[in-house]
């Protein structure tokens, strides 16, 4: 389990987005939708951050999976338990 001081809630949700919506980032695509990757030592990736006016274009899209009890955002859009507060509802 990931500890509490490690918890960022822009990288959490830029990788939730990443990971669960690559339909809207499609291959080569990223940076018409939301900017251009950075490439460092893991290679090219998105930004540590989505840019300003992402999530409203496609809030009619985007469902985060948040923990019911620490309100995290959880991994995956169908986890059930959280890695960081061990919350488990499955």
């Amino acid at each position: 389990m990931d500890s509490p001081e490690t918890y960022d809630e822009q990288e959490a949700l830029t990788n939730y987005v990443v990971q669960n919506y690559p339909d809207l980032m499609p291959e080569h695509g990223w940076a018409k939708v939301a900017g251009p990757l950075v490439e460092d030592d893991e290679g090219p990736h998105p930004p540590a951050e989505l840019p300003d006016g992402f999530l409203e274009r496609y809030a009619h899209v985007i469902v985060v999976n948040r923990c019911p009890e620490c309100d995290r955002i959880l991994r995956t859009s169908q986890a059930q338990q959280c890695l960081w507060c061990g919350h488990d509802w499955h």
